[in-house]
């Protein structure tokens, strides 16, 4: 207490022939903190092909996992496997799933696409409800031009007023809407397009592009309606084909996707050892408390084939080394409040056993009140899924606070 756990630096050297086995037992166990090799003279190792590769079927299984939505599964004991026979099982997986999803995803995006068009269209198509005949009819000639726009609804009388003016009433007008702007629509000769144009800026009339119908933009509506309606019934059905494929294959995608993860921390892991013709060397941080059991899962996966050397961490080393708080269980609890702060330096004091004191007393004084405390700490010992979607520890240490 007070105190962060104690660290220690160690350097490991084992038989390269027992590199899968090391590295997948430090990586399961968790017990240490890899770091890059001081050692000068070692090689080094940069990522490859086989990275590169791993890392793009990940990146499907990712998609896939996605897109078949998979619930959490129960957990399932498999086998320890190496790199070539994890690559070697996702390829497999990956030739039988891979078609089946890129269909579904395909016609997934198409009925996607389609429903945002058609969402698209009905939305233009609905500034022109008002219009009773099929909008083809307002297209321009060479002699009489149709103009279409929107412009705001007290201004319709007055801007109708001046266009008539400006063309000595040659010009027909017709509008419709309810709301605070108006559709209108004007027909007049193509040559006086010159003479409405500065009314149209000034009116700041909206032109609007119209769309080739053949019929009126109610009926265009409904038809429309009626394809959307069509376009649900398919995407309803394609959903039950995904749910139908998450069934029988989305426990498999999420394990293999598992897999290549744990497989790809380790690639990228690699680049930190260092390597000779014969050996690997690696360099790491290992709590004190930790050291046998470091030394026990070196023995049992290089068959007693290593070298092991510790060192206590240099006080120039302080800003490197990795921290872990070691507190009591009751005072465990208020680390969360340390760590959304910073966590101390290897060298200084953990304010952690300060917080568990100050921190409530606070939180009383703050809360002002007994019955929301109750209420509170009631909530947070209830184990209701509201409460539960708050970390474990907080809710420990709002119960000691309430």
């Amino acid at each position: 207490m007070f105190r962060t756990a104690k660290m220690q630096k160690f350097r490991a050297i084992f038989p390269k022939k027992t590199y899968d086995g090391v590295i997948a037992g430090l990586h399961e166990a968790g017990v240490v903190q890899l770091k890059e090799i001081s050692e000068i003279d070692a090689e080094r190792k940069a990522l490859g092909e086989e990275a590169h590769e791993l890392s793009s079927i990940l990146s499907k299984f990712r998609e896939m996992e996605e897109f078949v939505r998979s619930q959490p599964s129960r957990p399932t004991a498999m086998k320890q496997l190496t790199l070539a026979q994890t690559m070697k099982l996702a390829k497999r997986s990956l030739k039988k799933l891979e078609p089946k999803i890129t269909g579904l995803k395909k016609k997934s995006e198409e009925l996607v696409k389609k429903r945002q068009n058609m969402l698209a269209q009905i939305e233009t198509l609905e500034k022109f409800r008002g219009i009773g005949v099929p909008l083809r009819y307002l297209h321009s000639t060479d002699r009489v031009k149709v103009f279409v726009g929107r412009v705001a609804a007290e201004k319709t009388e007055e801007f109708f007023g001046e266009a008539k003016e400006a063309t000595f009433q040659r010009i027909f007008t017709w509008s419709t809407g309810t709301g605070r702007e108006n559709i209108v629509i004007l027909a007049f000769r193509a040559e006086d397009h010159q003479k409405l144009s500065p009314l149209l800026y000034r009116y700041e009339v909206e032109q609007l592009e119209i769309p080739q119908l053949h019929e009126s933009p109610e009926e265009a509506i409904d038809k429309m309606k009626r394809k959307l309606a069509l376009l649900e019934k398919q995407w309803d059905d394609l959903r039950k084909s995904v749910k139908k494929l998450a069934r029988s294959y989305a426990g498999e995608i999420s394990r293999i996707r598992e897999l290549l993860e744990i497989q790809y921390e380790r690639v990228q892991g690699s680049t930190l050892f260092g390597y000779t013709d014969a050996t690997t060397i690696i360099e790491g941080w290992v709590p004190r408390r930790s050291m046998k059991k470091l030394e026990r899962l070196l023995n049992s996966t290089s068959r007693g084939r290593y070298v092991l050397r510790v060192y206590e961490p240099q006080r120039d080393e302080a800003e490197e080394v990795p921290i872990e708080l070691e507190n009591p269980p009751v005072v465990e609890d208020f680390e969360y409040v340390t760590k959304m702060y910073a966590l101390p330096k290897y060298d200084e004091i953990d304010p952690t056993p300060v917080m568990s004191f100050t921190f409530p007393l606070f939180f009383a004084i703050a809360l002002s009140d007994a019955g929301y405390g109750i209420v509170l700490g009631l909530f947070m010992a209830s184990g209701v899924w509201l409460a539960k979607i708050f970390p474990k520890k907080l809710r420990r240490m709002m119960i000691v606070c309430a």
